[in-house]
């Protein structure tokens, strides 16, 4: 596990009580407009009793649904912070770095 994914077990990762059963819930990026990020929280799943949050939460940061790796830096991120430009997933950073793509 790297930094970064450690980095973002702690920033897009929580567990919520909803009518006395836990849940782990993902943070979820989208945007409204190039510089108004919107924060949701999707459930990833509900935890039972005995279930270890903490690598059911590293185990969705390899799900697709949430989260991708950048095709040139190789870092994993939030799907909100990837695009996909001539086949190749980018996050942000690398957009504008190596494509002058500025956000």
């Amino acid at each position: 596990m790297t930094s970064t994914d450690e980095q973002l077990l702690q920033d897009f990762f929580h567990i919520r009580v909803i009518a006395e059963r836990a849940v782990l819930e993902v943070a979820c990026l989208s945007w409204d407009g190039p510089h108004t990020p919107i924060t949701t929280w999707e459930v990833v799943e509900e935890l039972g009793p005995g279930v270890d949050a903490q690598a059911r939460a590293r185990a969705a940061l390899e799900d697709e649904r949430w989260f991708g790796v950048c095709t040139l830096c190789g870092e994993r991120n939030p799907n909100g912070w990837l695009m996909t430009l001539d086949d190749e997933c980018i996050c942000h950073r690398c957009a504008e770095r190596h494509r002058q793509i500025v956000f």
